[in-house]
C-alpha cells in the first residue's frame, strides 16, 4: 500500500513521534510511505534520519490554494492508495483532494475542543472517508457533536515498541548524570511543556510532598512550546521556592534517552488538564512502571484506578500528593501495580496490534 502522510505542525511532541513511529512500521513491512510536512517542522529532520521520503510544503493556514495545488501535484507523483491527515490545517487544506476522490483519512490524536464549531464538525463529517480518533471519548463526541456516522470511525488508540520500551532498560546512568541517588524516590513528567499538560500542578504537588519527605525527587522532561511561557514560569517557581539553585525538582529540556529516563522513574505523572491518551502511559507500562494519571480525557481509558496506575481528579493537587506519597510508601502496592502495568501492556497495547487496526481502516477508505 501506497500511504502518503500529512502533518502541517512545526512542533515536536506525542503526534509527531506517533507518525514517524507508524510510518516506520509501515516501511519496514513492505509499504511505501511519504510525509508532506513544513519545511521548518521539528518533524522533517527527524524522517530524514530514518529515510523516509518527504515533502516539505507550506501549510500554515487552512486556506491556501498555493499548498493545494502542490498537494494535488505530490499526489500526481507519487500516486497514493490513502492521504492520511493528522491536523487541521493539513485536513482542510486535503479537502479538495477528498472532494476530488482521492481516499483520504483524518487522525485525532488529542483532545477535542470544548465548543466544536460548524467548520471543525464539517471537516470530520465531510472532509474524508474516515475519522480514526486515539481514544473512545474522542469518538463519543464525534458522533454526538460532530454527528459524524458511527461506521465511519476507527478508534486506534496508541500502542508502544516494546523493543525500544522494556524491563530491562537500565536507568542508573540517567540517575547518576542528574544527582539522583538510587534509594530516592523520583517521579516525573515527560511531555511538552504546556498548560494542558499539567506541568504547574505537578510542581506544587511536587512542593507538597517536600514539606514532608525532602528525599523525593522530581523532573519535568520536555520543552517548552506554543504561547504562555509556561517553561519560564516554572523555572521562576522553582526559583522562588529554591533560591540557593540546589533544587529537588528538575527541568531537563528535550530528552532523546526517554527509556532510559522512564527506567530510572519511581512512577510516571501524567497530571494533564484534557488529553487524549498520552503516548508515555504505554511506554511507562511496558518498562513495569506504575502511572499516576488524571481523570482527564481517555487516560482513564488506560489507567485503571488500583489496578494498574492511579488515577486523580483533575486539577486535585492534593489527590496527586496524597498518590505520589503512596506509591513512594508503600512498594508491595507499587509492585503489584508495575505488573499489573506490564500485563496490561503486552496483552492490549502493542504496536503491532495498533498497526493492524490502522491498516484495516485504511483498507476500509479504499472499500468506499
Amino acid at each position: 500500500m501506497r500511504i502518503l502522510r500529512t502533518e502541517s505542525s512545526r512542533n515536536w511532541g506525542g503526534q509527531e513521534e506517533r507518525l514517524l513511529a507508524e510510518a516506520n512500521w509501515m516501511i519496514q513491512r513492505g509499504h511505501f510511505v511519504a510525509i508532506v510536512c513544513d519545511p521548518e517542522a521539528a518533524l522533517l529532520p527527524r524522517a530524514r534520519e530514518l529515510e523516509i521520503p518527504c515533502f516539505p510544503t507550506r501549510m500554515r493556514t487552512s486556506i491556501n490554494p498555493l499548498a493545494t495545488i502542490a498537494l494535488f501535484g505530490i499526489i500526481r507523483k507519487w500516486k497514493p492508495d490513502v492521504v492520511h491527515t493528522n491536523s487541521p490545517k493539513d485536513s482542510w487544506l486535503c479537502y479538495p483532494l477528498h472532494v476530488a476522490g482521492v481516499p483520504v483519512v483524518r487522525s485525532r490524536n488529542i483532545s477535542l475542543s470544548h465548543h466544536m464549531t460548524w467548520t471543525r464538525s464539517f471537516i470530520y463529517r465531510y472532509g474524508c472517508r474516515r475519522v480514526i480518533p486515539t481514544a473512545e471519548f474522542i469518538a463519543e463526541r464525534l458522533r454526538n457533536e460532530s454527528k459524524v456516522p458511527a461506521d465511519h470511525i476507527d478508534v486506534v488508540g496508541v500502542g508502544v515498541d516494546t523493543k525500544v520500551f522494556n524491563p530491562e532498560i537500565d536507568g542508573s546512568a540517567f540517575r547518576h548524570e542528574l544527582g539522583i541517588a538510587e534509594s530516592a524516590p523520583l517521579f516525573g513528567v515527560v511531555a511538552m511543556l504546556r498548560g494542558e499538560k499539567g506541568q504547574r500542578i505537578f510542581l506544587r504537588s511536587a512542593l507538597e510532598v517536600l514539606k514532608t519527605h525532602p528525599n523525593y525527587r522530581f523532573i519535568m522532561i520536555g520543552r517548552g512550546t506554543g504561547k504562555g511561557n509556561i517553561e519560564q514560569k516554572l523555572k521562576e517557581e522553582i526559583l522562588a521556592a529554591f533560591p540557593n539553585g540546589e533544587s529537588p525538582i528538575l527541568l531537563t529540556g528535550f530528552r532523546k534517552d526517554i527509556p532510559e529516563a522512564m527506567a530510572a522513574l519511581t512512577a510516571l505523572v501524567v497530571p494533564s488538564i484534557h488529553d487524549a491518551q498520552p503516548l508515555v502511559i504505554p511506554q511507562a507500562f511496558a518498562m513495569g512502571r506504575a502511572v499516576i494519571g488524571s481523570r482527564g480525557g481517555g487516560i482513564p481509558e488506560l489507567v485503571r484506578h488500583e489496578e494498574n496506575g492511579l488515577l486523580v481528579e483533575v486539577r486535585d493537587e492534593a489527590g496527586l500528593t496524597a498518590a505520589m506519597l503512596r506509591l513512594g510508601e508503600d512498594q508491595e502496592f507499587r509492585k503489584r501495580l508495575e505488573k499489573a502495568a506490564y500485563e496490561f501492556c503486552s496483552r492490549e497495547l502493542s504496536f503491532d496490534r495498533k498497526m493492524e487496526q490502522l491498516i484495516a481502516s485504511y483498507t476500509k477508505a479504499l472499500a468506499n
